[in-house]
């Protein structure tokens, strides 16, 4: 009877280890797939290319300053950067990361030091006396300086960048102290048929909704702020074809090869945002979360807005699995 059981215990426990094994071998080799399937980040030559076909769908044969702000191209001039001790030319478009790369290219040329900028305030590099002698406006113009040196600029997913520029410019979020007050109250006048005077004399301030930001995009073509217009619409920078072109969304893979174009090592801050993953920012979640509950018709409208900026680096929609991230068809 007890060699039986005992027979009984040593199958149990042969049956349990097989199972276990089995289990461990398949778990393992699921998580070999996991670990094998990485992300492919588009080359720089895909990257060009749609950048050239974007300016074809816009009737631009080349890299022209004539379809902008005016015939001169001042406005795309200052938001670009030249920096000659590196020898880079960067076009910083509003909400696609600028002001932490501003920050580190100026850093890099030992016009300021980082370190003696507090995390969050980054964006006094914007002030004239830290970037103004560097801005392509307060540059004379070499023009055959301008098309062989090194030139790079970075883009954003459109769906997050407008959520980024919501949040950042027109929301009441306390982490949000830079909010645009005359935008805030125009945008609000319109939505609700009241004056900019009687929104702005209010005790208690009116911050317009998400909905009716986006809705005042749609009527205005998204024309009239930097932060909310095309990023393709400071990409014109005269006599300037870009060397490389990056995503915000890439930046962690990218940020060398910026590095050994202009072969320096930079230091730069990272976003507020808690999150490192590229997937799970608090504007990325946001956009997922906000933009599944605007209208079909709404979202139709703001993609043929934004078709530009969407086809420069062929970005992912909101429902994509990978979303923000590029689609780089393999």
């Amino acid at each position: 009877m007890k060699q039986n059981i005992h027979r009984l215990i040593l199958s149990l426990i042969f049956i349990t280890l097989t199972f276990a094994g089995y289990w461990l071998k398949s778990y393992h080799t699921d998580l070999q797939t996991f670990q094998h399937t990485t992300y492919i980040v588009p080359p720089q030559s895909w990257v060009r290319n749609n950048v050239k076909e974007v300016l074809e769908y816009q009737g631009i044969k080349r890299y022209s300053a004539t379809n902008r702000w005016d015939k001169t191209g001042y406005r795309i001039k200052q938001i670009s950067y030249y920096l000659p001790n590196i020898s880079v030319i960067f076009t910083g478009v509003p909400k696609t990361g600028c002001s932490n790369m501003v920050g580190a290219l100026l850093n890099a040329e030992g016009a300021i030091h980082l370190d003696r900028i507090k995390p969050g305030r980054i964006s006094k590099v914007h002030n004239p006396g830290v970037s103004l002698p560097y801005r392509l406006t307060s540059v004379k113009n070499d023009l055959m300086l301008l098309e062989n040196i090194a030139s790079f600029t970075v883009t954003r997913n459109p769906w997050v960048r407008l959520v980024s520029g919501y949040r950042d410019k027109l929301s009441s979020e306390k982490n949000h102290v830079r909010g645009f007050r005359q935008k805030q109250a125009q945008i609000v006048a319109w939505a609700r048929n009241m004056t900019i005077e009687d929104v702005m004399w209010r005790k208690k301030r009116l911050y317009p909704t998400f909905n009716e930001f986006l809705d005042y995009l749609i009527k205005n073509e998204a024309h009239g702020n930097d932060h909310f217009n095309l990023q393709f619409n400071s990409l014109g920078l005269e006599h300037v074809d870009y060397t490389y072109v990056a995503a915000l969304e890439l930046l962690n893979y990218q940020f060398s090869e910026i590095e050994a174009l202009i072969n320096i090592k930079m230091s730069i801050y990272g976003s507020y945002d808690k999150s490192h993953d590229t997937k799970n920012t608090t504007s990325v979640l946001l956009a997922k979360k906000w933009f599944k509950m605007v209208e079909p018709v709404k979202i139709e409208k703001l993609y043929n807005i934004f078709k530009p900026d969407f086809l420069l680096y062929n970005y992912s929609n909101f429902t994509h699995e990978d979303f923000p991230l590029p689609v780089y068809p393999v």
